[in-house]
């Protein structure tokens, strides 16, 4: 799912749209003590680990709907976008590949954070005493179990192993057309595994 705008979101509410496996909604963004953090991070891991995602802050749900949007509910504190990265960078590893969008709107912005999926490995949990991986499955985020831990080692492993095959079927990297010195940039799409 591809948001850009504050009109693609204020639609998600408008149309209803509930969280599934790609999509999760929250209404704040906690960074206080080491429980919420590790929430978060959990929340975040999990989307990474059910292939990618992503997370829009400043959601208020349907308290008898699970999952439904029911408003817009801004966030106001401009410094949590520098608190998140810190927090994300010392405490998942492999390091979270992550986009993180703010969207101004009336009465503050909205936070969106998309969350790639790691080509080395599961993201694993490393702070606050926990040493855990999480997943996403349909609307929730639940404990890895260790078969899916290796099963994720191996898909990681499998697709560093067909990559030289990949450059090699698209005739990658370019090779210099002259002797002079010259920089090329070279890179594909990902690949669906197999």
């Amino acid at each position: 799912m591809q948001l850009e705008t504050w009109a693609q979101v204020e639609g998600l509410v408008e149309n209803r749209i509930p969280e599934g496996p790609s999509v999760e909604y929250k209404l704040v963004l906690s960074l206080g003590p080491p429980a919420e953090r590790a929430e978060v991070m959990k929340d975040l891991s999990g989307l990474g680990n059910g292939g990618g995602g992503i997370l829009v802050y400043g959601i208020e749900e349907d308290p008898d709907e699970e999952g439904i949007p029911i408003a817009l509910r801004p966030l106001q504190d401009r410094g949590l976008l520098g608190v998140l990265e810190d927090v994300v960078r010392s405490s998942i590893r492999p390091p979270l590949l992550m986009d993180t969008r703010v969207l101004e709107g009336p009465g503050g912005f909205l936070l969106l954070v998309e969350v790639l999926r790691s080509p080395l490995g599961p993201y694993m949990v490393e702070a606050y005493g926990d040493r855990r991986y999480a997943i996403r499955v349909g609307s929730r985020t639940v404990p890895m179990t260790e078969q899916q831990v290796r099963d994720a080692y191996v898909l990681a492993s499998r697709a560093r192993e067909r990559r030289e095959e990949a450059w090699e079927r698209h005739a990658l990297p370019m090779k210099a057309a002259t002797s002079e010195a010259w920089l090329t940039v070279s890179g594909l799409p990902e690949e669906p595994l197999a």
